[in-house]
């Protein structure tokens, strides 16, 4: 269509239904609706969006609070403007028959953390009077196997993850999640240069809202939404998928702040307490803001963000 803008998304990881609402929004037109046309490109172990975004690869990204963090207190120019999930979806998994129900047990257990993730780990065992020298940290990938051979009491996994976690789920599991013990950090954070965020935000503002609307229509409507993920991503297993944006993803998606500010809202204080956290456990290469790391402009222009 005639002035339609080309916009570039980094996903944070590889296609699956985590990313149904920008799929959809792409599938359904939503996008060319507000005079967009999106490509968007898969993430992986080998596609940070952080240095993508930054170096001009890509114009939006999506990431975590974590790597963000690090980024910004490393001078990397830019910046969050939205959060596709209300509450982080990380948990720590174990075994049924290891008794482990709570943050407290921790104490002298093998707990298997991907790449980067001690941090988190580091401030999950602080909230609940712990410490990474109370347990052995042991480096593990994707696959569930040190959890269920007994190579590590605990694995770091988020509950969305079903197709991950379902070879170790037939055994039986608990978990603990960090926002459900004292961890609270949002997830999936959309990201852009400050030039872009400066030179085009009416551009972004109409990515949030066709996103939203996107999202809205994959909650509604979870079969055809895994259907058209499934077509981007043809090796997912459409089962679990669908369980997990019917029973899962709308409470990580959507609650008290999304009804009141619509979909794609970042909490300040979360931000503020996150920061907090990771400057005392000295993670930060320098302090950083809360303006040094996120932009509401973006979100307040927005106005037909879905609320619910």
């Amino acid at each position: 269509m005639p002035g339609t803008k080309n916009l570039s998304l980094q996903l944070a990881w590889l296609a699956n239904v985590q990313s149904a609402g920008e799929i959809a929004a792409d599938k359904l037109g939503y996008f060319k609706e507000v005079g967009l046309t999106v490509a968007t490109r898969p993430g992986g172990p080998n596609a940070n969006p952080i240095p993508l975004v930054a170096g001009g690869n890509s114009l939006v990204g999506i990431t975590y609070a974590p790597a963000l963090m690090l980024a910004r207190s490393q001078d990397i120019p830019v910046r969050c403007f939205g959060a596709a999930m209300q509450k982080a979806p990380l948990a720590y998994f174990s075994l049924k028959s290891s008794g482990i129900t709570s943050v407290s047990q921790y104490k002298g257990k093998k707990i298997g953390v991907q790449v980067g993730g001690e941090p988190l780990l580091s401030a999950l065992l602080r909230k609940n009077g712990l410490d990474l020298s109370d347990v052995e940290l042991v480096k593990v990938g994707a696959d569930t196997t040190p959890l269920i051979t007994g190579q590590v009491d605990l694995f770091a996994a988020w509950v969305l993850n079903l197709q991950q976690l379902a070879p170790a789920k037939e055994k039986g599991l608990n978990h603990q999640t960090l926002w459900d013990n004292g961890v609270r950090i949002q997830s999936n954070y959309y990201i852009a240069t400050e030039e872009t965020l400066t030179n085009r935000r009416d551009e972004l503002v109409a990515f949030l809202e066709a996103v939203s609307k996107g999202w809205a229509y994959a909650i509604d409507n979870p079969q055809q939404a895994v259907d058209m993920v499934a077509e981007t991503a043809p090796g997912l297993q459409k089962k679990h998928e669908l369980e997990e944006i019917k029973t899962l993803l709308p409470g990580f998606l959507y609650g008290p702040q999304t009804q009141q500010h619509g979909w794609g809202w970042m909490d300040k204080a979360l931000w503020e307490s996150a920061l907090s956290e990771y400057q005392q456990l000295g993670v930060l290469k320098k302090p950083v803001s809360v303006d040094e790391i996120a932009t509401w402009e973006v979100l307040n222009g927005a106005t037909g963000r879905v609320r619910r």
